[in-house]
């Protein structure tokens, strides 16, 4: 959530800079008209708008990695990376919500959107998420850490509660 915070800061910052330049051009036009073409000044503003669309996209993100962080079902980590013997570890948090998940950075939101859970499979060491508009579904398969039967159905239940689906158990041990 760290590096989301992130862009959208320098995205807000890119904006208002190329703001304080448009404005600064139409108040003192006839003194920076020498320094300045049209062609640059219509670069800068392109860009403005670009990296305001961002801006807003970026802190939309932000607001929904907020909403998922803050109404857990689920948290656990999945991975963990080391791109070299030097670098330290990285640990890949999920979060499962009734919103959304969220894994790292990447974000999937549910009930929102017309985007909507349409089942959940709950595997030996895998929950299975099916979700989408009514035209399309995708999934999304996260490995889980081992837990008991007391704390899967403990989990099942939360689930259940929370979106109103009843998670498909399949577990060996309860065929």
């Amino acid at each position: 959530m760290n590096a989301i915070k992130k862009k959208t800061t320098i995205a807000a910052v890119l904006t208002c800079l190329g703001i304080l330049v448009i404005i600064s051009y139409l108040l003192f036009r006839g003194e920076i008209s020498k320094h300045f073409t049209q062609e640059f000044l219509l670069i800068i503003i392109v860009a403005t708008i670009v990296s305001g669309v961002f801006c807003l996209k970026a802190h939309r993100k932000l607001i929904d990695c907020r909403l998922i962080r803050g109404n857990p079902i689920y948290q656990f980590q999945i991975a963990e990376i080391q791109a070299d013997q030097w670098s330290e570890i990285e640990k890949v948090e999920a979060i499962i919500s009734y919103f959304g998940i969220l894994i790292g950075e990447k974000l999937i939101k549910f009930n929102q959107d017309g985007i909507q859970v349409k089942d959940i499979e709950i595997g030996e060491d895998s929950i299975t998420f099916f979700y989408g508009p009514k035209e399309w579904t995708h999934n999304i398969r996260l490995l889980r850490p081992d837990t008991d039967s007391v704390a899967l159905l403990e989990l099942t239940e939360k689930i259940r509660g929370e979106t109103g689906i009843t998670p498909r158990l399949l577990l060996k041990e309860w065929d």
